[in-house]
C-alpha cells in the first residue's frame, strides 16, 4: 500500500483537498501501473513557520515536502516521472513553486504493506494487490 504524505505550509480548501487527492490517486495508478484501492494520502497543513527547506530563503508561497513509502520493484524512471509530476501539480493546483517542493521516496518489501485483508507482495508489472 503506497503511502503518500504532503506535509504543506498552507491552508488548502477542502475542495482542492479533494481534486487534489483525486488527481493524485489517478497519476500514481498510471505511473506506478497498480490499483487505487490500496493508495494512502495523508495531506498535513503546516504553519508556515513549522516547515522549511535549505534552498528555499523566503517561504512565503509555501513549501511542499513529500515522503512516499511504497513496495519494492519500481525503476528510478517510474519514480522521477512521479516526482515531476507531482512537484508540477503541486505547482498547478497550490501554487507553490517547483523549487519548494521535495520529494523523497522509501522502499520497503510487500510485506511490510498491510490491510486487513491481505499482506501485499512486492511490486510487479500490471499490479492488482487486492
Amino acid at each position: 500500500m503506497p503511502l503518500l504524505k504532503f506535509e504543506i505550509s498552507k491552508e488548502i480548501s477542502r475542495d482542492i483537498k479533494l481534486q487534489f487527492k483525486d488527481e493524485i490517486f489517478l497519476l500514481f495508478s498510471e505511473i506506478m501501473d497498480t490499483k487505487t484501492d490500496h493508495i494512502g494520502i495523508s495531506i498535513v497543513e503546516k504553519n508556515p513557520m513549522n516547515l522549511f527547506l535549505g534552498r528555499v530563503s523566503d517561504s512565503q508561497y509555501g513549501i511542499a515536502l513529500v515522503s512516499i513509502n511504497l513496495r519494492n520493484g519500481r525503476t528510478t524512471e517510474q519514480k522521477r516521472k512521479l516526482s515531476k509530476e507531482l512537484i508540477k501539480i503541486l505547482k498547478d493546483r497550490l501554487n507553490i513553486p517547483k523549487e519548494n517542493s521535495y520529494v523523497v521516496f522509501t522502499e520497503h518489501p510487500g510485506e511490510d504493506f498491510h490491510l486487513d485483508e491481505v499482506v501485499l507482495s512486492d511490486w510487479e508489472k500490471n499490479d492488482d494487490p487486492l
